[in-house]
């Protein structure tokens, strides 16, 4: 949706604000960062934009030839000149107060929904959908993530402690061995067949274990490596 349309523009009195951008040039538009790529091919063909909107309950197909704009770097691009209705609403900010018996229960779904996107973030990983780069860090990225928090104030500071504990604490459990979760993982082959497990099947964990470890510490240091020296 348009949220403002800049005078002496390409779409300066052919688009109003409020209207609701569907397509440019027969290609659907679902998101505001479709836009701009679309416009940057038209203005280099050099041939004018179809641009289809919503207009109140009219659908309306209208013409307009992308101009020569100035950003701020000093580098030249083709716009329309509008600007979308959600980057005019202003900034949500909020600061919530809880006494000792409020902050409990805001706690425990402050942890749950941090262990949920833990949680999901793994999954992304483990399916392709997340880069390797963005997986796992290491301290160079946990200090400069610190460094950046602690200029917000004390409380972003501590919400970055807290995240850190929960993610520990996650991490101690998963079902891999010389890890607590790996423990818990021998007391439920245990509690299920009866016996435990044997010394060689244990040793066996061990070793198992130390290589996922040992990898995904490499996996970290890799990750600061290339996101923090290099790239």
């Amino acid at each position: 949706m348009i949220g403002r349309v800049a005078p002496d523009t390409a779409a300066w009195g052919v688009l109003a604000e409020g209207d609701r951008i569907t397509a440019i040039d027969g290609v659907p538009v679902a998101t505001w960062d479709q836009i701009g790529p679309l416009v940057q091919a038209l203005g280099d063909s050099g041939e004018p934009a179809m641009i289809e909107v919503e207009r109140g309950d009219a659908r309306l197909a209208l013409q307009a030839t992308p101009r020569r704009a100035q950003g701020a770097d000093g580098q030249a691009y083709w716009a329309l000149g509008i600007v979308s209705a959600s980057s005019q609403a202003p900034p949500m900010d909020a600061l919530l107060r809880y006494g000792p018996v409020e902050a409990l229960p805001a706690a425990v779904r402050e942890a749950t929904h941090q262990a949920g996107e833990l949680f999901a973030m793994i999954g992304r990983a483990f399916t392709g959908r997340v880069e390797v780069r963005n997986t796992v860090a290491g301290p160079i990225t946990i200090a400069r993530a610190a460094n950046a928090y602690a200029d917000q104030g004390p409380a972003w500071y501590l919400s970055l402690l807290a995240l850190l504990s929960l993610s520990l604490g996650i991490l101690n459990l998963l079902p891999i061995p010389i890890l607590d979760g790996g423990h818990l993982l021998y007391y439920l082959i245990e509690l299920v067949k009866g016996s435990p497990v044997s010394e060689r099947v244990m040793a066996a964990g061990q070793y198992v274990g130390l290589t996922l470890i040992a990898g995904l510490m490499g996996l970290a240091f890799y990750n600061d490596i290339v996101n923090n020296l290099v790239g």
